[in-house]
C-alpha cells in the first residue's frame, strides 16, 4: 500500500493502490525502459552502418518525438548524422543518409537486391529477372531525393510517393532487406495466401550501451524479412551471401541468423 500522508492514520479507500495496480505501474515502467533500450539499439545499428534505416514503430511517429530521441542518444553514441524521412502522412524512418544513398545506388545499378513478384494476378510468387518500369521509376525517384537530401542541412525529408507506386517495395529497400516483395498496381491483394514463407531474423546480442545478452531469444533483432520457400533454390544462396557480408564487416557484433517456415491464410504487405 502507498499513502500520500506521513502520519499513521488508516488509508482512505481513494488513496489505496492495489497490488495489481502497483504491478501494472511497474510493468509500464519496465516497458518504457525496454522500449527506450530497443530504440537506442536500432538507432545504434543505423549509426554504425549495420542497416540503412529504421522504421519508427514505438509510438505515433511525430517528427519532434523522433528528433528528441535522436538528440538524447547522442550522449551514448554519435547520432548527429541521422536524419528523418517521412513517407506519406503516417510513416517515419530514421536513416543514415550516406548508407541509404549507397544502398539505393546498389539496388538500381548493381542488382544486389532480389525482387519477388507477389501480384494477385498470378498463381504463385515468382522472382523478377528485370525491374518493372514503375518500380525502376520509383527507385530512381528515391535515389534523386536522397542524393539532394544528403547534401543539405535539413533534418527531415518528406517523400510523397505516387499512388501507383508500391509502398511495400519502398520500405523493403529503405530497410535494407536482401529480398523485397513487389506487386503490380492492378493487384488488390497478393498471392501469398497459404504460401510457405521462410522467415529470417538477424540478431545481435550486444546492446548500444555495451552490455551483452547471450540469450538468443532476448537478443536484439536487426533485420526480419521473408521470402517464399518455393524460391529457396534461387534466393537461398543470395541471402546467405548477404548475411556473410554483414557478419564479416561487423565481426565484433557476433551476429546470428535464424529461420523458420510459416504459412498464413492472408499476408498483409
Amino acid at each position: 500500500f502507498l499513502s500520500s500522508n506521513l502520519n499513521d492514520s488508516p488509508l482512505e479507500p481513494e488513496h489505496t493502490m492495489s497490488g495489481n495496480s502497483i504491478k501494472s505501474m511497474l510493468s509500464e515502467r519496465k516497458l518504457r525502459q525496454l522500449s527506450r533500450r530497443g530504440i537506442g539499439d536500432q538507432l545504434h545499428y543505423v549509426s554504425k552502418h549495420l542497416k540503412p534505416s529504421y522504421l519508427w514503430d514505438l509510438s505515433e511517429p511525430t517528427v519532434a518525438t523522433v528528433d528528441e530521441c535522436i538528440r538524447r542518444f547522442n550522449d551514448s553514441f554519435n547520432t548527429r548524422h541521422l536524419r528523418s524521412v517521412q513517407i506519406g502522412d503516417c510513416d517515419l524512418l530514421v536513416c543514415n543518409p550516406e548508407l541509404t544513398l549507397q544502398h539505393l545506388k546498389d539496388v538500381v545499378f548493381s542488382n544486389n537486391v532480389r525482387f519477388v513478384d507477389v501480384s494477385s494476378t498470378q498463381r504463385r510468387p515468382t522472382l523478377l529477372t528485370t525491374l518493372p518500369s514503375d518500380l525502376e521509376v520509383m527507385l530512381r525517384f528515391l535515389l534523386r531525393q536522397l542524393d539532394r537530401f544528403s547534401l543539405e542541412d535539413r533534418k527531415l525529408l518528406r517523400l510523397d510517393l505516387k499512388s501507383g507506386w508500391n509502398m511495400c517495395s519502398a520500405f523493403g529497400v529503405f530497410l535494407g532487406f536482401p529480398v523485397v516483395y513487389w506487386c503490380s498496381v492492378e493487384s488488390d491483394s497478393n498471392c501469398l495466401s497459404m504460401e510457405e514463407l521462410k522467415v529470417l531474423s538477424v540478431r545481435c546480442p550486444k546492446s548500444y550501451d555495451g552490455t551483452e545478452n547471450l540469450d538468443l531469444g532476448a537478443s536484439n533483432e536487426v533485420y526480419s524479412f521473408s521470402f517464399p520457400l518455393r524460391l529457396e533454390p534461387e534466393l537461398g544462396g543470395h541471402v546467405r551471401c548477404w548475411f556473410e557480408g554483414l557478419r564479416t564487416r561487423f565481426a565484433d557484433l557476433k551476429l546470428t541468423m535464424t529461420s523458420r517456415v510459416c504459412c498464413y491464410p492472408t499476408v498483409a504487405l
